[in-house]
């Protein structure tokens, strides 16, 4: 009887304090970051390979880099695009590629708001470094150093699976990734680990989506490290989707057709992963908090 009325009571809670809806999705983002120490060694995508289905590798090497559409020319080393007041951004088109699909690279001062000045600069060996090379360094043009860049998915096959290298970089607070769906809807945002101050390194970045991705955009702070960008890897599917936290009922979606299996599981002393939401691997009272802010937050 107690917990009959605890049930009802917990139900009434989320249904009526917190106003559910019936009808928001939340989809499932993975991001993968491994970090290589240094910027001579290259980073490891083989945590992201694991979760795609038959990547494509888009090297950029020079061959791939002038089949942009705004590329007409290349040199040894620097090379820019975006000067002179021309667009900040490349174009790669699939009657030029051939990968079934059209995506852009923007280099953005402001995340969200192109400023043509931007720019990239392939080849970039200011400083007589040689880490670059094969590389697209987003901002650098007239020397910028808000590196921002916005990965973009235009048309053709859908993509579900994105991943990069990034190079020469020290990561500090502020850094993130944000994935959004092709109706620009806000998917996940993730601040990258801080690294210790100084220290350059070389990062993979690798994203999954169970929704597919219109955009993905990295949001550099104003540090003085001269990142890039380099060999961009595309999935059109992907092969495991980790539990999605709170959709007890397993129908891909969490609301409130969870409560009730949540609470069974809950009141039964039984374990489900979707229901384990503070990760202890148990699940019990803790977990009621964490599910509240789950929902509510939907």
């Amino acid at each position: 009887m107690v917990l009959h009325l605890f049930k009802i009571a917990f139900a009434l809670f989320l249904f009526v304090v917190l106003g559910l809806s019936c009808c928001h999705i939340q989809a499932q983002v993975t991001i993968t970051v491994t970090e290589t120490p240094g910027n001579t060694t290259d980073p490891d995508p083989s945590p992201w390979l694991e979760l795609v289905d038959s990547p494509i590798l888009f090297s950029t090497e020079a061959a791939n880099v002038i089949l942009a559409n705004e590329v007409t020319t290349l040199r040894d080393e620097m090379n820019e695009f975006g000067l002179g007041g021309s667009s900040g951004t490349l174009t790669f088109d699939s009657a030029n590629t051939g990968l079934g699909f059209t995506f852009s690279i923007t280099a953005d001062r402001t995340v969200g708001s192109s400023d043509p000045a931007a720019g990239f600069t392939y080849n970039d060996q200011e400083g007589g470094d040689i880490f670059r090379t094969g590389a697209l360094s987003p901002g650098d043009v007239s020397d910028f150093e808000d590196d921002d860049v916005t990965f973009r998915f235009l048309g053709g096959d859908e993509i579900y699976g994105f991943g990069f290298d990034l190079l020469d970089s020290n990561v500090s607070t502020g850094e993130t990734i944000s994935v959004f769906d092709k109706s620009d809807n806000l998917l996940a945002d993730f601040e990258l680990p801080q690294g210790p101050v100084g220290f350059i390194n070389n990062f993979f970045i690798g994203v999954t989506s169970e929704t597919a991705i219109g955009r993905i955009t990295f949001d550099e702070n104003s540090g003085s490290d001269d990142i890039a960008i380099r060999d961009f890897r595309f999935a059109k599917s992907v092969t495991q989707i980790p539990e999605l936290l709170g959709d007890v009922n397993l129908d891909g979606l969490v609301n409130f057709l969870d409560i009730s299996p949540f609470i069974s599981v809950l009141s039964t002393g039984g374990f489900q992963a979707e229901a384990d939401i503070d990760l202890s691997g148990d699940v019990n009272f803790l977990d009621i908090t964490p599910f509240i802010a789950i929902l509510s937050g939907q």
